[in-house]
């Protein structure tokens, strides 16, 4: 998953990723954040850190240093992802959460967020709430709209991107959002 994205964008990935988890299953409560952390991404982060260890020392096991564990990553998760943005954007949504909704049954043109594929849905939820709610850390619009068009093309469906990017690129235009 991370390849050579930067902290910020790993981060937003595990945050779509944790709003769909919490849309599936209609459990929005910081039990269920502290439990996606723990166990979700520091078990994705263990299983990538292990693979690269692996490939590292592919020719010279013996020199492997021990494998990490997902307790220890858990324990040091903001070390991998951006603890401070992660927690504000999901105060944020959870702040706002009705209004965003609100503001994709607006702009999505026909659909509402019943009809919206999930992964799109919690795409749209993620942008909005950095470009409207989340004061700190600011971040630019276009970095937003970017990212979520990125993401959107990578978990969603083939037209995902395009889907997204449309509402976005209205809500910022109509809501004059810098």
């Amino acid at each position: 998953m991370s390849g050579k994205l930067n902290k910020r964008s790993i981060t937003r990935e595990y945050l779509m990723k944790m709003l769909f988890q919490m849309e599936s299953q209609g459990n929005f409560k910081d039990e269920a954040r502290d439990s996606f952390l723990s166990e979700y991404a520091a078990g994705e982060i263990t299983k990538e850190l292990n693979e690269k260890l692996e490939n590292k020392f592919a020719e010279n096991p013996g020199d492997m240093p021990e494998k990490y564990t997902q307790q220890t990553i858990a324990e040091s998760i903001s070390d991998y992802i951006d603890s401070e943005y992660f927690n504000a954007a999901f105060d944020a949504y959870i702040m706002h959460n009705n209004d965003i909704d609100d503001l994709i049954d607006e702009f999505s043109r026909g659909w509402n967020v019943d009809r919206i594929a999930k992964v799109d849905l919690s795409v749209l939820r993620l942008c909005i709430t950095e470009m409207l709610y989340l004061t700190e850390p600011k971040i630019p619009v276009s970095a937003s709209i970017s990212e979520a068009v990125r993401i959107a093309k990578i978990y969603g469906g083939e037209d995902s991107g395009k889907f997204v990017n449309g509402i976005l690129g209205r809500i910022a235009r109509e809501k004059n959002v810098q």
